[in-house]
């Protein structure tokens, strides 16, 4: 019952029927009581007389067999696995609803923004989508591409770099989008001589991506073909997935161009002195500087 709920909110909000995507929402639009809809959700039993006011609101036959399959006994139908073979899986009325609202006819496509590099030298990224179109129950798959270098002083045999880098995600979506199956949720992974370990929150997700040890700086493209950085859910028409790259410049590393630490008690003050000159222009509002830009926008695949 509690996935039907959603599955009903979520659709009938798509569709402009109700004020958010949640269940209050849902339980205000059909004259129930909050409460009451989520004890309902909870045990998966529901009055008939809730049962008709959500049905009229989502233009749905309680008696269908989508809703509740009476061929099979209730105390299996309490039960939803692999075996159960009724007719009223969360699947089927979800399915039932989309045809009803037609909303699942709706695709959508991830298009994108031309990325801005404030210092392409020393970092830039780039999300991109799979290419194929969605459609809203289906999670969206967003990939990385992401290169890290460094600023040469070839005169003196030296590059600036940063050992470590930020990656935040801002999703900004009236329907309440999120990020699914984030990758290196579990624990750090290593990309391309690169550890990543996954942050934030499901809206506003963020990745630290630092060089393995034994390496003074990142200086290799840090991309993720073949798994997502995330999966967004929850989407719709006009969602924006904006994203930046930044760095602590506590973390910038002064280094001989093969890598090798230089070992100078002035190489805090040189440091400081490079990022004054070069890069203090693009210092955020919580002292780090962002080097990398993108955005993307998730629109109606025939737009």
């Amino acid at each position: 019952m509690d996935t039907k709920l959603k599955d009903l909110y979520d659709i009938l909000f798509a569709a402009g029927q109700i004020k958010s995507r949640s269940i209050n929402a849902l339980a205000d639009a059909a004259c129930v009581g909050r409460q009451t809809l989520h004890a309902s959700g909870g045990t998966g039993r529901i009055s008939r007389q809730n049962e008709d006011k959500i049905s009229a609101l989502g233009n749905f036959d309680p008696n269908a067999p989508y809703w509740c399959d009476l061929t099979i006994p209730e105390e299996k139908r309490e039960v939803f696995n692999t075996n159960y073979r009724g007719a009223d899986t969360p699947e089927a009325f979800r399915k039932a609803l989309q045809s009803i609202w037609g909303i699942g006819r709706k695709r959508y496509k991830v298009y994108h923004e031309a990325p801005v590099a404030a210092h392409p030298e020393v970092a830039c990224h780039e999300l991109t989508g799979s290419g194929q179109g969605a459609t809203l129950d289906l999670e969206l798959p967003i990939f990385l591409e992401a290169d890290f270098g460094a600023i040469h002083d070839l005169a003196n045999n030296l590059k600036y770099g940063f050992r470590r880098a930020r990656l935040r995600v801002d999703l900004t979506c009236k329907y309440g989008s999120k990020s699914v199956t984030r990758f290196a949720t579990g624990g750090s992974q290593v990309i391309n001589g690169a550890e990543i370990t996954s942050r934030g929150i499901p809206s506003t997700p963020s990745w630290e991506i630092q060089c393995l040890p034994g390496d003074t700086i990142l200086a290799k493209p840090v991309s993720k073909n073949d798994e997502p950085l995330m999966a967004v859910v929850g989407y719709g028409e006009g969602t924006r997935i904006n994203s930046t790259l930044s760095v602590n410049l506590s973390d910038g590393e002064l280094v001989f161009s093969n890598g090798d630490p230089i070992l100078d008690d002035n190489k805090a003050a040189v440091i400081e002195r490079i990022c004054t000159l070069l890069l203090q222009e693009n210092i955020n509002e919580q002292g780090r500087l962002d080097l990398s830009f993108h955005s993307l926008q998730i629109k109606e695949a025939d737009h």
